[in-house]
Protein backbone atom coordinates (compact mmCIF):
# COMPACT_ATOMS: atom_id res chain seq x y z
CA UNK A 1 0.00 0.00 0.00
CA UNK A 2 1.13 3.30 -0.70
CA UNK A 3 0.29 6.98 -1.03
CA UNK A 4 -1.36 6.53 -4.18
CA UNK A 5 -4.13 4.26 -2.76
CA UNK A 6 -5.74 6.59 -0.75
CA UNK A 7 -8.56 8.20 -1.85
CA UNK A 8 -7.22 11.49 0.34
CA UNK A 9 -4.43 12.98 -1.79
CA UNK A 10 -4.34 15.79 0.15
CA UNK A 11 -0.11 14.76 1.55
CA UNK A 12 -0.78 17.75 4.52
CA UNK A 13 -3.60 15.31 5.81
CA UNK A 14 -0.81 12.60 6.89
CA UNK A 15 2.46 12.30 8.69
CA UNK A 16 3.61 15.01 11.02
CA UNK A 17 1.46 17.57 9.05
CA UNK A 18 -1.48 15.76 9.26
CA UNK A 19 -1.03 14.81 12.86
CA UNK A 20 -3.54 16.61 15.42
CA UNK A 21 -0.62 16.24 18.38
CA UNK A 22 2.98 17.32 17.93
CA UNK A 23 5.34 15.93 20.33
CA UNK A 24 7.04 18.93 22.08
CA UNK A 25 9.87 17.33 23.93
CA UNK A 26 10.96 13.81 25.30
CA UNK A 27 12.64 13.12 28.43
CA UNK A 28 12.48 9.98 30.83
CA UNK A 29 10.97 9.67 34.14
CA UNK A 30 12.74 10.65 36.88
CA UNK A 31 14.60 7.59 38.62
CA UNK A 32 13.64 6.28 42.10
CA UNK A 33 15.62 4.13 44.11
CA UNK A 34 13.85 4.42 47.30
CA UNK A 35 12.60 1.04 48.67
CA UNK A 36 10.69 0.02 51.42
CA UNK A 37 10.34 -3.25 52.99
CA UNK A 38 7.02 -4.71 54.12
CA UNK A 39 7.21 -7.32 57.44
CA UNK A 40 4.10 -9.24 58.82
CA UNK A 41 1.46 -11.12 57.99
CA UNK A 42 -0.46 -11.12 54.54
CA UNK A 43 -3.20 -8.78 56.77
CA UNK A 44 -0.25 -6.20 58.10
CA UNK A 45 1.40 -6.44 54.91
CA UNK A 46 -1.92 -5.62 52.97
CA UNK A 47 -2.86 -2.65 55.74
CA UNK A 48 0.79 -1.01 55.33
CA UNK A 49 0.78 -1.15 51.28
CA UNK A 50 -2.40 0.58 51.59
CA UNK A 51 -1.08 3.39 54.14
CA UNK A 52 2.38 3.64 51.64
CA UNK A 53 0.23 3.75 48.96
CA UNK A 54 -2.51 6.56 50.62
CA UNK A 55 0.44 8.34 51.80
CA UNK A 56 1.93 8.88 48.51
CA UNK A 57 -1.52 10.26 47.18
CA UNK A 58 -1.95 7.17 44.71
CA UNK A 59 -5.59 6.47 46.30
Amino acid sequence: MSFNDFDDQNPDNYGLSGSATHVERIFPPEKNTQKTDITGNSCEQSDKLYELIENMKLI
